[in-house]
């Protein structure tokens, strides 16, 4: 059932003129305009709908009359009655919950209770940004605020070497610099003292304190605490430091890759002491080379002059890096030694088989130092090598691709010096002999190498363990090493050498003594085997063996002896099969000992 015209028109007229109404009174009110006119249409919308439904409906109660009113028309739509009872209609009971539906879509609550929502929601917002705020602010603070450090202080410093000790203890970290230039040369250790090399350097320090104390200083500063003046000046990075303060020239520093032993310390304290050799004429010159590398001449003149002294700076800078002298300092003090030697410059280096003269002036010692160790490294026919523990390739590029004679001694030994001689004979060309200028006429030269004898984990096992030189030739091509047989003297050197060359000698094997293969059925059930009986079996085609191969870092040696032990007692009986050991006469006797003990234990079961 459809309204007339005019009541339609009456009817958008009315809710037309109250839809401006709110939207203005809203508006008035703060709510922003456009929110409050897009909620408005759309609940106005609805509301226009149920209002002219419901006079519609009222029409037809009424006979279809257009005589509805509009006071009517709001109060069945509205709920214009005061009480909360619904209004009674037994005609149409559904037009009260309708009317009361609509009351409570009200657009004007409507509009407010979204507005409430929009507060909250800008609350909340507004909540989280003072949030994040709050948490930028604390953290920022936390970073600057500077707080006091949560460390434990350093225990104090204890005495590192004993109160009689003739060495000066500066364990508070302090040394008085007086005391240092009240002597002419004073050696003074650096020291960490939880360091375990500066532990071992303390002994090898004390010791010459003992023995040279009445012409030196001794002291000792702890350079770790860190309250200490030594810590907060200097920064270490390895202990321990050892520096030879000479008064009225300098500091010289021991190497640092360089082990600061008894042997060493003695022989860096000598030459700081003297660090220029006097040669009066030619016949001095050449003992010197027989002993060094190369010697480097200084022309001086006056001892007092400040060429001396210059000369003499000169030497001292130079055990920084050469603390075994392998080059020495000379000094000529009148022209008629320089006459009888041959020389016209003021600084000379001399080598086995050549001269060089420094005619540089106005250079640093660094510069001086470098061409002069620069030179004498290219004449040097001995190498030097003394391993301080610290990661080098040194060693391994003298032997790498190479054949290379190693002897086994200490630094300034005879046998040393006979190396020393004897590899400026092999190099010799001018020279004709068996072994003299034997490296101009073959293509497998042999390099010379000395080694510190206290590092026997360089040489084979067992070799050092009598404690006298020995000298081994290592062969990279045959992958091979050649040991001397008997005392290191020089023809025996040659010898080793020579024979070398010639190819006729016998690699060197580790097990080595009288074969125990052959008498293995009388002695026992296990023959041990060594290198020439090991290739005698294999070659032996009436019988076959069974081999345990072990050695002295094998523990599944140990524990599969027992089996195999018990296995030969099986195939006793049998014949054209042997039970054979290879290795070490040592290492089987702590296998049979265990064996032993193993069968003792089981008949004990």
């Amino acid at each position: 059932m459809c309204l007339s015209e005019a009541l339609k028109k009456s009817c958008r007229c009315l809710m037309n003129e109250s839809f401006r109404q709110q939207v203005s009174r809203l508006s008035n009110a703060g709510y922003p305009k456009s929110l409050v006119v897009s909620v408005a249409e759309g609940l106005h919308r609805k509301v226009l709908e149920k209002r002219c439904e419901a006079m519609d409906r009222a029409h037809s109660v009424k006979g279809g009359g257009n005589d509805v009113t509009m006071e009517e028309l709001d109060e069945n739509t509205n709920g214009g009655s005061d009480s909360d009872e619904p209004t009674t209609d037994d005609a149409n009971p559904r037009v009260a919950s309708r009317e009361q539906h609509s009351d409570s879509e009200s657009p004007e609550a409507a509009v407010v209770v979204d507005g409430d929502a929009q507060r909250r929601r800008n609350m909340t917002s507004y909540a989280r940004e003072l949030f994040f705020l709050t948490l930028l602010l604390l953290a920022s603070w936390a970073a600057l605020h500077e707080t006091a450090k949560k460390t434990r202080a350093a225990s104090p410093p204890r005495r590192f070497f004993a109160k009689h000790s003739p060495v000066n203890d500066s364990y508070r970290g302090h040394l008085d610099s007086e005391w240092v230039h009240k002597y002419d040369v004073s050696l003074v250790l650096y020291y960490a003292p939880w360091d375990a090399a500066s532990m071992r350097a303390r002994d090898a320090f004390e010791y010459l304190a003992y023995r040279y104390g009445n012409q030196f200083a001794f002291g000792a500063v702890n350079c770790w605490w860190p309250n200490g003046h030594c810590r907060k000046r200097h920064s270490p990075s390895l202990y321990p430091v050892v520096v030879a303060h000479v008064r009225e020239v300098g500091d010289v520093v021991f190497p640092m890759n360089v082990t600061p032993t008894a042997r060493t310390l003695e022989g860096f304290l000598m030459h700081v002491s003297t660090p220029l050799v006097r040669v009066t004429g030619a016949v001095d010159l050449a003992a010197l080379l027989r002993r060094h590398t190369a010697v480097i001449l200084g022309i001086v003149g006056d001892p007092r002059g400040r060429a001396y002294e210059s000369f003499y700076g000169f030497a001292l800078q130079a055990l920084t890096r050469d603390p075994w002298r392998d080059v020495a300092f000379a000094v000529a003090v009148d022209r008629r030694a320089a006459a009888e030697i041959g020389v016209e410059h003021t600084v000379t280096l001399f080598t086995w088989n050549a001269s060089l003269g420094y005619s540089e002036k106005g250079t640093d010692y660094k510069t001086a130092l470098d061409w002069t160790y620069n030179k004498a490294r290219e004449a040097r026919t001995l190498h030097w090598v003394a391993p301080s523990g610290l990661k080098s390739r040194r060693l391994s590029k003298l032997i790498e691709n190479q054949s290379t004679l190693v002897l086994y001694t200490d630094h300034g030994s005879q046998e040393y010096f006979q190396m020393h001689q004897l590899s400026q004979d092999y190099r010799s060309c001018d020279l004709k002999g068996r072994f003299s200028g034997l490296s101009c006429r073959t293509n497998s030269t042999v390099n010379f190498v000395a080694l510190d004898g206290r590092h026997s984990e360089f040489a084979p096992p067992g070799l050092l363990s009598d404690g006298f030189p020995t000298a081994v030739i290592y062969s990279a091509k045959n992958e091979a090493q050649y040991v001397i047989r008997g005392h290191v003297t020089a023809p025996t050197l040659k010898k080793l050498v020579v024979d070398f060359t010639d190819g006729v000698l016998d690699r060197h094997l580790n097990s080595v003594g009288p074969d125990s293969f052959a008498h293995a059925s009388s002695e026992g059930l296990i023959a041990e085997l060594s290198s020439r009986g090991f290739h005698k079996l294999m070659f032996d085609t009436t019988q076959d063996a069974v081999v345990l191969f072990y050695a002295s870092w094998c523990g599944f040696c140990k524990a599969i002896y027992h089996h195999f032990f018990a296995t030969a007692r099986f195939f006793r009986g049998f014949k054209g099969i042997v039970f054979v050991s290879f290795g070490t006469r040592l290492q089987l006797s702590k296998l049979q000992k265990h064996q032993a003990g193993v069968n003792l234990s089981n008949k004990l079961v």
